[in-house]
């Protein structure tokens, strides 16, 4: 009777002591939903003075805990429809824009504070349409229409803080930067997914800026 008695205590420590380690090694799922709510709002309330104008930036996000702690996936799709007037290669001209885009994130959090560190591949597609401006003071000006595609592929990585708003959302603030490879005739100074460059003259394109978005934990 002791011996069996010593055998159930065994198994029912054996057993509480495993779901303890895989409780740590394998973390409860989390699912979140989240969206961009910055991007769009500079080119409308600036207007003729920002980049961009009139620029709509639909980006949802779905972020996802890993097998580890502290570790998380995030996959973002983006839509974007715009126009801007200042390309440094195309002066005086108008750029209509509209493309989408796709990103994934493998992100790290800080063990004390809510700090979140990620890097991961990009994808973005986009078409440019509008008119060039050729001024001509013998023959009058002359004005081109064109039409291009420019496909661009690389990295981002970004550094972010959360603001706990609730007891399932937060609104991330963070500072992002991307480097992509182009390919197209445009030499473009915005991307969809990516921003603002200067090296819109290059092969290489590199961007940065910040942005927020608001999450909602789902599961």
């Amino acid at each position: 009777m002791k011996k069996a008695l010593f055998l159930l205590i065994l198994a029912v420590a054996s057993h509480i002591s495993f779901a303890q380690t895989d409780s740590l090694s394998t973390p409860p799922k989390q699912i979140s939903l989240g969206l961009d709510v910055f991007q769009s709002i500079p080119s409308f309330v600036l207007r003729e003075k920002y980049f961009t104008h009139n620029t709509l930036v639909v980006e949802p996000t779905l972020r996802m805990n890993g097998k580890l702690p502290r570790k998380f996936i995030l996959l973002s799709a983006g839509y974007v429809n715009g126009s801007t007037t200042k390309n440094p290669m195309y002066p005086g001209t108008r750029e209509n824009f509209q493309g989408i885009y796709f990103k994934a994130g493998f992100e790290t959090s800080h063990t004390r504070f809510p700090l979140r560190i990620g890097y991961g591949p990009l994808v973005s597609w986009s078409v440019y349409s509008g008119r060039h401006l050729f001024e001509g003071p013998v023959f009058g000006d002359y004005r081109h229409h064109f039409r291009y595609n420019n496909l661009a592929a690389g990295v981002h990585g970004y550094l972010g803080y959360d603001f706990t708003t609730g007891k399932k959302s937060f609104i991330r603030v963070s500072g992002q930067i991307s480097t992509a490879l182009r390919m197209g005739e445009l030499e473009p100074s915005y991307y969809p997914g990516m921003g603002v460059s200067a090296s819109s003259d290059l092969i290489i394109y590199a961007t940065g800026g910040i942005t927020a978005q608001f999450f909602y934990r789902i599961r």
